[in-house]
């Protein structure tokens, strides 16, 4: 059974219950991890958003979203709702995708790549999820554009999702139980 397919803001509760306070704490250390790494890729690489054989073209924007990486992490589990190891578990796929690809993470690719990662995080790991479209209206893409990057991602990872335990706890000892 899937959740509402429609946007629907007046259903969002303005506090957030408990089981969802760990993924808020789980979510400001992620867009601090992120956006440190963006910013050391682009120390390196003063270029990096402007050079196209440097990033990974389907996930790359025209230019940088005006929303904060946290901003973005808070719209779409103050829509999507998911638990905090969900969350976890897509940074594992983020730090999966960008090694295995040899991604830079840069400010015109992160909000795609965290879309992504996130929504399936949530497909694996959640009994319920919302359809494409519900998450393309949260992500601010067209269902097109969201369809083609999930597609995408799961190829650029041979559709193996899988994350072995120990790997996951740490994951989550480092965002969670530091």
């Amino acid at each position: 059974m899937k959740k509402a397919k429609l946007l629907d803001e007046a259903n969002v509760p303005k506090n957030p219950p408990i089981y969802l306070q760990e993924t808020l704490v789980t979510i400001t250390k992620i867009a601090d991890i992120l956006t440190d790494i963006i910013t050391e890729n682009l120390n390196q690489s003063p270029n990096l958003e402007h050079d196209s054989d440097n990033y990974f073209d389907y996930f790359t924007c025209k230019k940088p979203p005006h929303i904060s990486i946290l901003d973005y992490l808070s719209r779409i589990v103050k829509y999507s709702r998911p638990e905090s190891g969900t969350v976890t578990l897509s940074l594992s796929f983020i730090d999966k995708l960008t090694k295995r690809q040899n991604i830079l993470l840069t400010n015109i690719n992160i909000h795609r790549i965290i879309l992504t990662s996130l929504v399936i995080a949530i497909k694996c790991n959640e009994d319920e999820y919302y359809s494409n479209s519900f998450y393309a209206k949260v992500g601010g893409i067209t269902l097109k554009e969201f369809n083609i990057l999930e597609y995408k991602y799961l190829c650029s990872l041979d559709f193996r999702l899988y994350i072995k335990e120990e790997v996951f706890l740490k994951y989550k000892k480092h965002l969670v139980g530091s």
